[in-house]
């Protein structure tokens, strides 16, 4: 649903946001016709401001992975805290200006997602960045992926789940699932062996 030119593939691949600018702006000025263009701008832009400024060094969409598993995961007794935080984070994240834009603005939004869960799936693996953000020791490649996993779940069917809003992040969810889709080729067995375990509870 969501094709991309492959003249954007190294973009989207790249984790790195600083390389990201320079590729980004490399690119475009070859792809002036480009629809989706200005939507990649727009979701570039809102990913790494910081108080309406552009920075690099803030990511606003891999912070708030790890927000979705908090909100995911916190008591029921908070949920409509939870849903009405979600509902605003979802504003910030520009969904709405997604949808209103029709596909090339899906279409931006769904790989911006991806690259994100990449550089979120790749920090999982530094394990000073896992301690930092989660306060968990360094872990086996075996745990990695098992954590990784509960994540994905959490932070997708967990989340969509609980408050009802399946379609509000479908979006989301297939870009999410999509690039934990690759991460290898037992990934997806792992996150329906979860899901069925979760939805017995």
């Amino acid at each position: 649903m969501y094709r991309q030119d492959p003249v954007w593939n190294e973009y989207y691949r790249e984790t790195e946001p600083g390389r990201r600018k320079e590729l980004f702006d490399k690119i475009a000025s070859g792809e002036p016709e480009d629809e989706v263009l200005p939507y990649r701008r727009f979701f570039f832009e809102k990913r790494h401001s910081d108080h309406g400024k552009l920075s690099t060094d803030v990511d606003l969409y891999l912070f708030q992975c790890v927000n979705f598993i908090q909100i995911a995961r916190a008591s029921r007794l908070f949920r409509r805290a939870g849903e009405k935080e979600l509902r605003s984070v979802i504003g910030d994240l520009g969904f709405t200006e997604a949808s209103d834009a029709g596909e090339a603005g899906k279409t931006a939004l769904y790989w911006e997602i991806r690259n994100t869960v990449r550089r979120y799936i790749k920090s999982c693996g530094d394990g000073s960045y896992r301690r930092m953000v989660f306060g968990l020791i360094g872990t086996s490649d075996k745990d990695r992926k098992k954590q990784i996993c509960e994540d994905i779940w959490h932070m997708t069917y967990g989340l969509a789940r609980k408050f009802g809003m399946e379609e509000e992040l479908a979006v989301w969810n297939e870009a999410v699932l999509d690039e934990y889709a690759g991460l290898d080729y037992e990934a997806m067995d792992r996150l329906r062996e979860f899901d069925g375990r979760m939805s017995k509870k």
